[in-house]
Formats: C-alpha cells, sequence, structure tokens
C-alpha cells in the first residue's frame, strides 16, 4: 500500500534568506483554511524553505489547501488518481467552466508533483510520468469535450464516441516517452481519417478538423484568470511551414514515406497515442514502423541524424564547462546529448533489435547494456547523470513555472538556486553538475568522435525541427545574415523537401553535410541574406539535387564557382539549374583561345554531329543547343573569373553562333530535302549583321541576320518525290532553319533572331534573291540600312553565293554618296533613335547620347563618307574600323583615342552587365557584380565609374555632333 508523504525526512540546507521566508511563510499560514494550516505549521521546516525558494508554489498552496489537506491522511498516488478520474468525467458544456475546470486540475496536479519530487517520494521518472499522464487525461477530455460541442452546435449528425472518432492525437517527444518535465509544453500531432465523423450537410471535412485542432491547443494553452493547462506545440507535423495543423492519414503517409525526415524518424521513435481513437492512432503508428525502423543499417542516414548534433558548436576542454548560465538539456553535457546517445543506437540497430523499440530512455540505456551495444558502466554512468539533471530541470521550473532550461547568470539568483535544489553553497552545486556535464560529454564525444564538424567557427548551425535554434540565429547574424529568422526559415524548408531537388533523403543528407561551406561562400561577399535567397530560386530550379552535391563534395572550390555565379550573374545561375551538366564542361578547363577559336569551334560541333541520323534533325538541333550552352556558359564562367577578357569572349560568342548558324542552315537543307529533293544548281548564304557581324556579341545577343538566296531558274522545281519550285524550296528551308533556331526544347532555345535588316524589312520576303537583294542595295535601301551594311559578315552558305554578295556589299558601300544628304539622313535617324529608345537604366550604356550605339555610329558614318576614296576603311568590327579611319587620317589622334577607349569600355561593361543583370536593372546591384565590374573597368569605385561614363559620353555625343554639323 503506498506511504504517505514524508516532509520531515528531506535534508534542507540552510536559509539563505530567513526573514524573507518567515514573512511569505507567515502570510501563507494565515491565508489558508485551518486544516491546511496544520499541515503547514507541523512542517514548518520544509515550507519555510519552500516558501524562501519558490513563488510558483507558494501562490499553487495558497490556491489548492485542499491538496495538503489531503496529504495528511492519504497517500499522493491516491490524490492523483482521483484527479484523473474526475477530470476524464467532465460533463461541463459551456466552455469557460471546462476551461476553468481544466486549470484546476492542473493546480492541483502541479502542487502535488511538485511536492512528490522535492520530498523525495516519487524518483524523478515517476515525476515526469505522473506529469505526462495528466497530459494525456486533459487532452482526451478536451477531445471528448469538443467533439459534443460540435454536436451540440449540429456540425455532427449524431454523436461519435471519441474513440471511434478517427481522430489521432499523437504525443512527440518526452510527452509520448513519459517523460514530460515540471513546466513543459506538450508536441503533439493531429491527424483524422476522412469520411469516418458524421458531418453535417455544408461542414467542409478539412476545416471541421482543421478548427478543432486550434481550439484543443485554445483550451489548453489560452491564459485566463486561472492561468493555463498547457502550452501546445503542433509543429512536428509534416513541413509545418505550408500544411494545417489537421492533416488526413493517407497524406501523412504519403508525405513520411517521400519526403519523412532523418530527426523525424528520431522524433517518431517516443510517438504515442494519447487522444481520439487510440486504436487508429496505433494503426497509424504500425503503418509508419518501417519508415521509423528500417531492417538494414543504413550509414548514411545515421550520419545525417549525426549531423544535427555535430552542427551545435563545441569548444574544446571538457573539463572547463561552466555553470552559471548553462544550458543543462541542450548545452554540452546536458540532457538532449543522453537522448541523442540513445536515439541514435535506436535508429541504428531498432530495424532489427526490437526490444529496442522503446519510448522511455532509461528503459532504452538498459537494453542497450542487456544486449551489449554499451557497457553497463556507461549505461549505469548515463542513468545517473540523467536522473540527476532532470531533477535539477525541475527545480529550475518550479521556482516560476517557466519553460527554462538555463542555470541563472546572476550570484545571488545563482545562490538562491542552489539553496533550493539542495547545496548548501555555489560551489558544492557546481562540483557536483560539473562532474555530470564533463561524464556525459565525454561519452558522447566517443560517439561521435569520428564526425566532422558540422557547425560554423562562430556558433550553431541547426535547421532540424519546427523551431529555429537560438544559437544558429545568433550564428546567422555573426556571419552576416540580417534576416537570420527568415532565412533559417528557408533552410529548413530544403529539408521538408518543399524543393524539388530536396526530395530525396540522400540529398538532404548530403546539403546539411555542405551547409557550413555554403553558408560560409554565400556570406563571404556581402548581402548574405541576398545571396541566399538566390542560392534559394536556383536551388528551386534544378530537377534534382544528389548529382550536382556529390560534384560539390568531390570538389569544394566548384560550389565556391556556383556561389559566385548565384551571386554575380544570376542568369547564368538560372541555366544552371535547368542543367547541372554545364559544369562539367568548366571542369574541362578549356583555355580561353580555344573557347574563341571559329575554326576549333565549328570543328568540334562537327564533330559532335558526325554520328547524328541523317533523318533526325530534332536530334540534331538538340546536340547544337547543348554545345552552344556549354560553350557560352564556359564563356561566361571566364568572363566572371577575368572581366578584362571581355572582348575575347564577345568574338568567342560570335564563334559559337557562325558554327551553330552554319549547322543548322544544313541540317535545314538537309531535312528539306529529304522530301522535296534538291534546287538543281540551288544556293543560299547567311549575311549575320549588327552585333552579330561585327562580332561583338554578348551571352544575351539576338542574331540580326539575313538569308540569301539563288538559283539559275527559280521557276524550276526541286527533284524529289514532292517537289517544290525554287522560290517555295528556299522559303521552307528558310522557315524551318529560322525556327531550329528560335524553337524551345528540352535543352531550350539556341537564339532568338531578328530578320528585319533584309531589303524592304518585315514587308520584304523572308529569304532575298541574290538579284533583288543587289538592286535593293544599290537603288532603295536606306542611309541607315547601307551604315547597318557596313558590319555585314557572311558566315554560312554556298562559296560562290558568298563572294557574290561581298561584292555586292562592296560595291555599294564604296559607290559614291552625297556627303551632306547622309549627314541630313544621319542626322535624322539620330534624333529618332534618341527620343524611341531612351536609356532605362544608369546601367544602359548602349542607348542615349554618347551610348556605345553613338559611338558605332560615328564608325559607320564615317565609313560611308570614306569608304569611295579609302575603300581599305572598311570592316565588319568597330575596333578596327575606328583603327582603319584613324590610320587613313579620317580621325583625329584625339577623337581615335577618345573613341577607341570609349568603345573599349563600354564594350566590357556591356558584356559584363549582359551576363549579371541586363541593362534596364534599376536596383542597386549586388556587391559581387560591383566588384566585376569594377575590375573591369579598372575604376575604383562606382561612384568614379558613373562618373567616368557621364563624362566620357558627353565627349562622344560632342564628337558626332562636330561629325554632323554641316548636316545641322
Amino acid at each position: 500500500m503506498p506511504a504517505l508523504m514524508q516532509f520531515d525526512r528531506v535534508a534542507l540546507p540552510a536559509p539563505r534568506d530567513a526573514a524573507r521566508g518567515e514573512g511569505i511563510y507567515r502570510d501563507l499560514v494565515q491565508a489558508l483554511p485551518v486544516d491546511a494550516a496544520a499541515v503547514i505549521t507541523t512542517h514548518r521546516a520544509f515550507f519555510l524553505w519552500l516558501c524562501e525558494s519558490s513563488s510558483y508554489l507558494v501562490r499553487l498552496l495558497r490556491h489548492h489547501p485542499e491538496v495538503i489537506i489531503g496529504l495528511a491522511t492519504r497517500p499522493p498516488e491516491e490524490i492523483l488518481a482521483d484527479q484523473m478520474s474526475t477530470l476524464l468525467a467532465l460533463k461541463a458544456t459551456e466552455r469557460s467552466q471546462f476551461e476553468r475546470d481544466l486549470r484546476r486540475a492542473k493546480g492541483a496536479v502541479a502542487l502535488l508533483t511538485a511536492l512528490a519530487d522535492l520530498t523525495g517520494h516519487w524518483p524523478v521518472m515517476q515525476v515526469t510520468r505522473a506529469l505526462s499522464e495528466f497530459a494525456d487525461a486533459t487532452v482526451a477530455a478536451t477531445i471528448r469535450f469538443l467533439l459534443a460541442e460540435a454536436h451540440r452546435r449540429g456540425k455532427l449528425c449524431e454523436m461519435v464516441e471519441d474513440a471511434s472518432s478517427g481522430i489521432i492525437v499523437l504525443a512527440m517527444g518526452k510527452h509520448g516517452a513519459y517523460e514530460l518535465n515540471y513546466s513543459s509544453d506538450i508536441d503533439l500531432i493531429f491527424f483524422y481519417e476522412p469520411n469516418v465523423l458524421p458531418l453535417a450537410d455544408g461542414v467542409e471535412q478539412s476545416k471541421f478538423y482543421i478548427d478543432l485542432a486550434r481550439d484543443m491547443r485554445g483550451l489548453l494553452q489560452n491564459p485566463t484568470a486561472d492561468g493555463y493547462v498547457f502550452r501546445v506545440d503542433l509543429r512536428l507535423r509534416p513541413d509545418p511551414g505550408s500544411t494545417p495543423v489537421a492533416l488526413p492519414v493517407p497524406a501523412a503517409l504519403i508525405y513520411y514515406e517521400g519526403h519523412g525526415q532523418n530527426w523525424e524518424r528520431a522524433a517518431f521513435i517516443k510517438a504515442r497515442a494519447i487522444a481520439g481513437d487510440i486504436a487508429a492512432g496505433e494503426a497509424f503508428l504500425a503503418e509508419l514502423g518501417p519508415f521509423i525502423w528500417r531492417r538494414n543499417l543504413d550509414f548514411a542516414a545515421i550520419e545525417d541524424v549525426h549531423s544535427m548534433k555535430r552542427q551545435i558548436h563545441a569548444v574544446k576542454g571538457h573539463a572547463q564547462i561552466a555553470t552559471a548560465g548553462h544550458n543543462i538539456k541542450l548545452g554540452r553535457g546536458g540532457i538532449r546529448e543522453i537522448e541523442f546517445f540513445v536515439q541514435t543506437q535506436q535508429l541504428i540497430a531498432g530495424g532489427r533489435e526490437k526490444s529496442l523499440r522503446q519510448r522511455p530512455t532509461l528503459d532504452v540505456l538498459a537494453e542497450l547494456a542487456r544486449k551489449g551495444w554499451i557497457s553497463a558502466a556507461t549505461a549505469a554512468g548515463l542513468h545517473e547523470s540523467y536522473c540527476y539533471l532532470r531533477r535539477l530541470e525541475h527545480r529550475l521550473q518550479m521556482r516560476n513555472d517557466e519553460q527554462t532550461h538555463a542555470l541563472p547568470r546572476d550570484p545571488q539568483t545563482m545562490a538562491q538556486f542552489a539553496n533550493f535544489a539542495g547545496y548548501e553553497t555555489v560551489a558544492d552545486l557546481s562540483d557536483e553538475l560539473t562532474r555530470h556535464l564533463t561524464y556525459v560529454a565525454r561519452e558522447y564525444g566517443n560517439l561521435f568522435e569520428t564526425g566532422e564538424n558540422l557547425s560554423a567557427h562562430s556558433g550553431n548551425l541547426v535547421f532540424t525541427g519546427a523551431d529555429d535554434d537560438p544559437d544558429t540565429l545568433t550564428t546567422l547574424e555573426n556571419m552576416g545574415f540580417q534576416r537570420s529568422a527568415d532565412m533559417s526559415a528557408i533552410i529548413r524548408g530544403w529539408h521538408t523537401g518543399r524543393v524539388r531537388a530536396m526530395r530525396s533523403a540522400r540529398a538532404r543528407e548530403m546539403l546539411t553535410r555542405l551547409k557550413p561551406h555554403l553558408l560560409t561562400a554565400l556570406a563571404r561577399n556581402g548581402r548574405a541574406d541576398e545571396n541566399l535567397l538566390r542560392f534559394d530560386k536556383f536551388l528551386s530550379g534544378l530537377p534534382a539535387g544528389v548529382q550536382l552535391f556529390s560534384l560539390f563534395q568531390a570538389n569544394p572550390n566548384m560550389l565556391d564557382l556556383v556561389i559566385d555565379i548565384i551571386g554575380t550573374a544570376p542568369r547564368m545561375a538560372e541555366w544552371l539549374s535547368h542543367n547541372a551538366n554545364l559544369l562539367d564542361i568548366v571542369l574541362d578547363d578549356t583555355s580561353l583561345d580555344a573557347l574563341q577559336d571559329a575554326a576549333r569551334i565549328a570543328e568540334d560541333l562537327r564533330l559532335v554531329l558526325v554520328d547524328c541520323p541523317d533523318d533526325d534533325i530534332i536530334q540534331a538541333l538538340d546536340r547544337i543547343r547543348l554545345f552552344v550552352h556549354e560553350r557560352q556558359f564556359a564563356l561566361g564562367v571566364r568572363l566572371l573569373s577575368e572581366p578584362l577578357d571581355a572582348l575575347a569572349c564577345g568574338r568567342g560568342f560570335a564563334a559559337l553562333a557562325d558554327a551553330a548558324v552554319e549547322q543548322a542552315l544544313n541540317w535545314a537543307k538537309r531535312d528539306v530535302a529529304r522530301l522535296h529533293g534538291q534546287i538543281q544548281d540551288g544556293s543560299m548564304a547567311i549575311l549575320a549583321m549588327g552585333k552579330f557581324g561585327s562580332q561583338e556579341m554578348t551571352i544575351t545577343s539576338d542574331l540580326d541576320i539575313i538569308v540569301i538566296c539563288d538559283a539559275p531558274d527559280f521557276l524550276a522545281t526541286s527533284d524529289g518525290a514532292k517537289p517544290l519550285d525554287a522560290e517555295t524550296w528556299f522559303a521552307r528551308t528558310t522557315r524551318r532553319f529560322l525556327s531550329g533556331l528560335t524553337a524551345p526544347t528540352a535543352q531550350g532555345s539556341l537564339y532568338e533572331v531578328d530578320t528585319r535588316l533584309r531589303p524592304s524589312g518585315n514587308s520584304g520576303p523572308l529569304v532575298s534573291k541574290l538579284s533583288g537583294f543587289a538592286h535593293y542595295q544599290q537603288h532603295e535601301a536606306w542611309t541607315w540600312e547601307h551604315m547597318a551594311l557596313t558590319r555585314g559578315r557572311l558566315i554560312a552558305g554556298d562559296e560562290d553565293l558568298c563572294r557574290q554578295i561581298e561584292a555586292i556589299i562592296e560595291t555599294t558601300l564604296t559607290s559614291a554618296r552625297q556627303a551632306e544628304k547622309s549627314k541630313t539622313d544621319i542626322a535624322d535617324m539620330r534624333a529618332r533613335l534618341l527620343e524611341q529608345r531612351k536609356p532605362q537604366s544608369p546601367w544602359d550604356i548602349k542607348h542615349g547620347r554618347g551610348g556605345l550605339f553613338e559611338i558605332e555610329f560615328i564608325a559607320q558614318t564615317l565609313l560611308l563618307l570614306s569608304a569611295q576614296t579609302t575603300p581599305q576603311v572598311l570592316s565588319p568590327h568597330t575596333d578596327q574600323a575606328l583603327k582603319k579611319l584613324h590610320a587613313a587620317a579620317v580621325l583625329s589622334d584625339a577623337d581615335f583615342n577618345l573613341l577607341s577607349e570609349a568603345w573599349h569600355s563600354f564594350s566590357v561593361l556591356r558584356q559584363v552587365l549582359s551576363l549579371c543583370v541586363g541593362p534596364n536593372h534599376t536596383d542597386a546591384l549586388p556587391l559581387s557584380t560591383e566588384n566585376l565590374i569594377l575590375r573591369a573597368t579598372n575604376q575604383p569605385d562606382v561612384t568614379r565609374l558613373a562618373s567616368y561614363i557621364k563624362d566620357t559620353r558627353q565627349a562622344v555625343a560632342a564628337c558626332l555632333d562636330r561629325i554632323l554639323v554641316p548636316a545641322v
């Protein structure tokens, strides 16, 4: 038979503030009923000590004298049983009364368990079990009340017992293991079996259960005049940031089977059905068994669980654990380390050793020793330390009913706590506590001694679970992240599998290992939050993560490169997120000479296509796209690392386009000929214009082209099975060619193509006949069209046709022209462009007065005006044209120096900006982009660069004004 509680057997330390304790004690005795006061005065020493130590327990004594009176004649076990029976039999119909009954019961049980703990009547694990069973009863009573209320309000067609409701409430963590601490929150997950409850017409099922779960939480945790029952945490459910508080069972099973994380496996070790339909809850846990308990040893999974602890920063030196301010739950050598020690062993062996599938920590420790996984001495030592730390944890929380685990830092408060913990001095407490913390830290360290450190040098990097780790937020702030909580939420979201690339367990485990390096790299170049958001966008675009993360693990420098790309060149990052294989060509370390060597590029692409079936143009075009994207990416990476090579990269982009256009034309001709045959002696050529013609392309340039054809007789038909007349044949081939360049496929699209520079623009035929091209250029073309022709360059087609086109261009450009009329036309064209194409941002250095376009205008104007007398000045390349104009004395030394430097600086700037943000970017540039631009332009800071651009624009505009002065 249970014994009565013995208050006088407690060994009490000497009081620290006897006068204060006496005053509180005297007021308490006067406030209590006679019977309760008699018990207090009979055990005066104990209650004097309690009054000095805990204001919360004094308040409970005032409000629940019946507990003290009962303890005089009955053992605490009987009183607790009565409280539980009363609670489960509650019949209240009003919420206010139900809330009051719950809170009264909580106060009585809190007082009863505290006295049983402080007197040593119950060992600490019996205290935790009593608290846990009481929590079970409160949740069960609340579910019953809410079901009855739903029936009264007409939401249920008939009254349903909770045991057959399909409602599943799982207790997690300490609650599930019967290990609740004194002021603990309770971690619950709320599931439901669909279509079980008889809901009334018009009641939406998911909303009903969501409201029920929220009402349950509110009834338990909302503070009233009578206090609260338990703070309730529902965030251990699947992906709490994006899911409702109540989930249907099928959806939960799909989540855990496909996206469940290893920390959730560890959490479910202690899960227990406590309310609602217990049988349904136990069936759910049984079905979840294969997720929790893997039959085969899974060391990759165990590494991930181990990493949850290794992400916590630890300072070496076990003997130097300080007690003041120490967190006895989460700190080194604390309760959490014992729990992790046990849970990792369970995850390793529980799939085969069913005896290890237990919830209480101490039971599992004993079983681990019995099975030989740990020594009996280790089990006994951890058992002792666990009980000691849990008792100390309860004393911390009894003082003010606070969910705290940290010892006081203030010396006076620490001395008061040491007294409440049963010690004469703080030194006595520190000595014994340090012994336990050191022992636990050593045993835990032995378990993880081979693991790498997954924290940052400055602190924790823990992103598992539903809560932010406070130390991790501090670490992120120290690293340079401004919105640490938002950034932590994003990273935790990766681990829930919201991002497609993170849906495999392997990807999540690998990312855990990469995280310290990743976050350090993201924070390294400033604007850490912005960089992390960009990495999140990049990650969201990846179809899978394992391949890329494996590459990062094998080659950490590649992670740094990707971070640089993400922080500096978002356009390239988007490409990379859709095709991680682009990194392969970077690993090849192809030289810049090879990347701009037109002949080598053309030969490499020919070899890529050599085994492509003649009748498979789709495969050929996909191979061309992949080849071009890889080389463009490699050039982009080169530009990021060496911005001074920007002009060479521009030639490389053009050489790639040359090769792609040539092969796309060849395959288009081949595809049309397969069905329709060839045109006898027919020929086609591609004339590159604009930046394509001048070989000054950026990574985002369109292709300005003119398609020209010729045949002896355009009325003749092709020689295939389905013959076409020559004009139709050339038109169909041109459309297929252009479609091959522009149509998006699985490998993306190649280029945007602009054919408006053809004779008569959009009103003219898509493909120009040679004779029509010659006639138009010599008799109908506008002056601005001749200016554009100065940058014309033949890049593909039949040699004889190309020679004829070149002759037409030379004849056109060297023909006599009226200088004044040309200047008038050019001035008019300039004015229209200045009006129509105004700069959209300070970084649009192409448009506007004195921009890159006006430098090209100057070169083209002078070429047209001087080519008749000095044809050697003609060149499609702006820099070469400027040099030839200077050599022919058409440009003065001063103008040549100005224009050459301005063209070089603006071209480099345009290359870098095209790679990074685009000309219409109006926001502040990322710091990494700023640094890249400054390196490229050799400017000390952005202010100086802006001033240089402004001054140079003015000088270039003035130069063009002078050239056009006679016509103005």
